[in-house]
C-alpha cells in the first residue's frame, strides 16, 4: 500500500466508516447496558428496602401492641393503691414474654416519680424524668405514641454497671391511684440492639452503597458510620432525605453524586434511607466496559482485514491495466490487460 494509491484510499475510507460505526454502536451499547445496569441496582435495592421495612415495622408494630397491652390489660384495670401486685405482676407476665427485645417497662405520674417498673430495679437517684424528651414529647401529645432516637438508659440501677443503648416507646395514659384519675406515662425501652442488627444485615455491599435510618427530623437513628458522625469525622445528608417523600432522587453531597431511595416506617415517620453513589454504578460496569471495548477491538480488527481484501479486489483490474500501459510506454509490446468491471474494460 501506497500513498495515493486506489487501494489504500479505498481501504482508508472503507476502514474509517467501519471504526466510526463500531465507535457508536459501542458508545449506544454502553450507554443501554449502563441504563439497564443501574435501573436493576435501583431496583433490587427497593425491594431490599422494602423487605427491611416491613422487618421493622413489625418490630415496631410488637412493641406497640406491647404498650396497648401493658395498658389496657393491666393498668386500665386495676387501682394503684390497691391491686399494686396485681398490676407488677401483669407487667412482669408481659415483660418476660418479651424480654428478648425489651430493656425495660416503666409507668410514671404526672409529677414524674415512677409507680411500677419491670424488671424490678432500684431507680438511679434524681434521674429528672420530666426534663427527658420522651417523657415531654407524651405529656404533649396524649394521643399519640412517641419513638425516640437511640438514647443510653440513665433511669435504672440493675447493679451490673452496664449501660445499655435503648430506644423509647411513650405514650400518656390514665393512672386510677386510690380512686382518682390522673394522668401519667407509660415508657417501653426497647432494646437498640435489634434495629441495629437488621440495619447490619443489609449493610453488607463494599462497593460504597449504604443504608441509614432516621426519624422525621433528620436525627440519625442508625448509620453504618454513626460513630465517625457523632465525632464530626463524616456527615449525612438525613435532614434533605427526611423531607422527601417515598421515592427516588438525585443528590450532591459534599461533591459527589448520587441516588437517594427513601422507604417510609408507617406510623412512626422514620425513614429508611438507601444511598448509592455514582461510583457504585461504574463499580458495576467495569466488566461489561471491558468486554464491550474487546468486542469492539476484534470486530475492527476483521473489518480491516476485510477492507483490506475488498479494496485489493476492487483495485486490481485497474493496477494490472496500469502496469500494461506502463509497460507500453516503456516501448514494449505488451499483451494490454482487459478486465474487471465494464468502465476498466473500456479503457
Amino acid at each position: 500500500m501506497k500513498p495515493k494509491e486506489i487501494q489504500t484510499t479505498i481501504m482508508l475510507a472503507s476502514s474509517v466508516v467501519s471504526i466510526s460505526i463500531m465507535l457508536i454502536l459501542g458508545v449506544v451499547l454502553y450507554l443501554r447496558f449502563s441504563n439497564s445496569a443501574r435501573a436493576e441496582t435501583i431496583n433490587s435495592t427497593q425491594k431490599l428496602m422494602e423487605q427491611t421495612g416491613e422487618n421493622l415495622e413489625e418490630y415496631l408494630m410488637s412493641m406497640r401492641q406491647i404498650s396497648d397491652a401493658v395498658y389496657y390489660n393491666v393498668v386500665k384495670e386495676n387501682d394503684f393503691e390497691k391491686n399494686k401486685q396485681d398490676i407488677q405482676s401483669g407487667m412482669n407476665l408481659l415483660y418476660e414474654a418479651n424480654k428478648e427485645k425489651l430493656r425495660s417497662i416503666a409507668i410514671y405520674n404526672n409529677y414524674g416519680s415512677l409507680m411500677a417498673a419491670e424488671p424490678v430495679a432500684s431507680q438511679k437517684e434524681d434521674p429528672d424524668v420530666t426534663s427527658q424528651d420522651w417523657y415531654q414529647k407524651a405529656m404533649e401529645e396524649m394521643e399519640n405514641m412517641h419513638f425516640s432516637t437511640p438514647h443510653i438508659q440513665n433511669l435504672f440501677d440493675d447493679g451490673t454497671q452496664h449501660y445499655y443503648w435503648v430506644t423509647s416507646l411513650s405514650r400518656m395514659i390514665e393512672i386510677t391511684d386510690s380512686g382518682v384519675s390522673n394522668w401519667g406515662v407509660l415508657l417501653v425501652d426497647m432494646d437498640y440492639a435489634d434495629i441495629s442488627r437488621m440495619m447490619n444485615q443489609i449493610n453488607t455491599l463494599n462497593n460504597g452503597e449504604y443504608y441509614y435510618l432516621c426519624d422525621s427530623n433528620g436525627e440519625i437513628i442508625y448509620h453504618p458510620r454513626q460513630i465517625q458522625i457523632s465525632n464530626g469525622l463524616s456527615g449525612e445528608n438525613s435532614s434533605l432525605a427526611a423531607s422527601h417523600k417515598d421515592g427516588v432522587y438525585e443528590d450532591d453531597f459534599k461533591g459527589e453524586r448520587r441516588k437517594v431511595i427513601v422507604n417510609t416506617i408507617s406510623y412512626t415517620g422514620w425513614k429508611l434511607v438507601g444511598v448509592i453513589p455514582y461510583s457504585a454504578f461504574i463499580h458495576g460496569m467495569i466488566d461489561v466496559r471491558y468486554f464491550i471495548i474487546l468486542l469492539m477491538l476484534l470486530t475492527v480488527m476483521v473489518l480491516v482485514a476485510l477492507n483490506r481484501v475488498v479494496s485489493a479486489r476492487i483495485s486490481s483490474p485497474i493496477l494490472k491495466l496500469n502496469a500494461s500501459v506502463l509497460e507500453y510506454e516503456a516501448g514494449e509490446k505488451p499483451e494490454v490487460y482487459i478486465g474487471g468491471a465494464e468502465e476498466i474494460r473500456y479503457l
